[in-house]
């Protein structure tokens, strides 16, 4: 998938989460956002690079991105690179 396609659902459909959040966020909103990264996993969601963030959330900046501690985690997420960004309105 390339990033300007954006993010899909599970039924295949364009992720419209930034425009959803948009709707109800204030113009100083911050959000935080646990993803990994892509990669094919069966039943689990595909994952997410930093780059498709910016395609669906494009009203938003990353001002911060963070490794997840993957200590308590069952063993298949402890090796997808979670990541934690934080992302500002504006």
């Amino acid at each position: 998938m390339r990033p300007d396609q954006g993010q899909r659902t599970g039924g295949g459909r364009p992720c419209t989460g930034g425009r959803e959040l948009d709707a109800v966020a204030t113009d100083d909103a911050t959000l935080l956002l646990l993803a990994w990264a892509p990669g094919r996993r069966g039943p689990l969601h595909r994952g997410m690079s930093r780059d498709e963030l910016h395609a669906v959330f494009p009203g938003w900046r990353v001002t911060d991105e963070e490794p997840f501690d993957v200590t308590g985690l069952p063993r298949p997420l402890r090796h997808v690179d979670p990541r934690v960004y934080r992302l500002c309105r504006g």
